[in-house]
């Protein structure tokens, strides 16, 4: 399926008529916080007097952030949190999409918004989980769980025992299947398909989305004190324009280590003698030298005078050292082919070469001039 084009105009437009974009004008006016399961969760307004409130969605236009990035199938569980597998979440940051000025522009807006949002709620400082910093900059965190107890009003209908964690999860998967469904992550990409478990984590990382979630507030005790937490739960992804490919890890494989020839090796393989050449097929022949300009000169018939003794000698036309002579009446010198750098005993169209052979992780070692093994990686 060929790649589409992303039209930022035609987005933008879109997005300031969506009444949960969050850098839409006067999205602020139109939501407020209300109790619900032990904390806050933000709610818009009903517009009509007789019509319920709604949860307050918000979306937001970003790009998807390589740092703090756990889209795998454990999401960003751990072992020595010491929390059960059945808690693990996909978590991620979006951050400012500066490629696209004009999203870059309702990005630094949704954060006043997001930030004056916060504020309204707070008792005491500022809340936590929600804004945070990366790298110096104001950030979004999002995150939503992927196991639900069974029961769930959207059974996802996926087989558990396919579910694709590492060798070393799978205890802990078996443990909650039982009691415990996966969750589709609703995310999209840019043909509006949803994308599978097992590539979720390639297709979003690097990504321009458009997500949207809602926000709850809660308040727990930690060393002593009350901290104030927001959290950001997804409820669609979009990917609008796919993140660069990224280039393979050169030391992942791990099928044997990657080690440098040293530099002597290499320039002793470099200076070495005509056998560690590369094959003629592969050298690139020297240019053709430009033609010397030499005055042409007419030849002339030599005329020889023959005299009586000549005559009696029956010597007539051999020159007096019994060698062939050239115009200028000097010996001739033996002609000689050019050094073409094949040495006597070396075969035709045959060079010495050094002895390479493929590994199964793509590498290739090789036993240079001096005896030497060296390895590269091929990329």
């Amino acid at each position: 399926m060929s790649q589409m084009i992303y039209d930022v105009n035609a987005h933008r437009h879109a997005l300031l008529n969506n009444p949960t974009y969050l850098a839409r004008p006067g999205f602020i006016q139109s939501v407020g916080w209300k109790e619900e399961n032990g904390g806050h969760t933000l709610f818009l307004h009903a517009s009509e007097p007789d019509v319920a409130d709604q949860h307050g969605y918000i979306t937001q236009v970003g790009l998807v952030l390589p740092s703090r990035y756990y889209c795998g199938a454990a999401g960003s569980y751990s072992d020595k949190y010491g929390q059960p597998f059945s808690n693990a979440k996909y978590s991620f940051l979006l951050g400012r999409p500066n490629e696209f000025p004009e999203l870059a522009t309702d990005w630094d807006t949704s954060l006043e918004v997001a930030n004056n949002i916060q504020l309204s709620i707070a008792s005491g400082g500022t809340p936590t989980n929600w804004i945070v910093d990366e790298n110096g900059s104001k950030v979004i965190r999002l995150g939503m769980k992927i196991f639900e107890k069974k029961g769930g009003n959207n059974p996802s209908g996926i087989d558990m025992t396919k579910w694709p964690v590492a060798a070393n999860l799978r205890d802990h998967l078996a443990a909650i299947i039982p009691t415990h469904d996966a969750r589709h992550l609703p995310l999209y990409d840019e043909h509006c398909a949803l994308v599978p478990p097992g590539q979720i984590e390639k297709k979003l990382r690097g990504a321009l989305a458009e997500i949207t979630y809602k926000i709850m507030r809660y308040n727990f005790e930690k060393d002593g004190k009350i901290v104030e937490s927001i959290t950001a739960e997804i409820q669609q992804i979009i990917i609008k324009k796919p993140g660069k490919p990224q280039p393979p890890a050169m030391f992942s494989r791990g099928a044997k280590p990657v080690v440098f020839a040293p530099i002597s090796t290499l320039l002793a393989a470099a200076s070495a003698s005509p056998a560690s050449a590369p094959p003629a097929s592969t050298q690139l022949a020297a240019p053709p030298s430009p033609p010397t300009l030499i005055p042409t000169v007419q030849s002339v018939p030599a005329v020889r005078i023959v005299t009586p003794e000549a005559l009696a000698s029956n010597n007539v036309g051999a020159s007096p050292e019994g060698n062939s002579t050239n115009v200028s009446g000097k010996p001739s010198e033996k002609a000689h082919a050019p050094d073409d750098g094949v040495r006597s005993n070396d075969k035709p169209g045959e060079q010495t070469v050094e002895k390479t052979h493929a590994t199964s992780d793509g590498s290739c070692d090789a036993i240079n001039a001096n005896g030497e093994e060296t390895y590269w990686r091929r990329n």
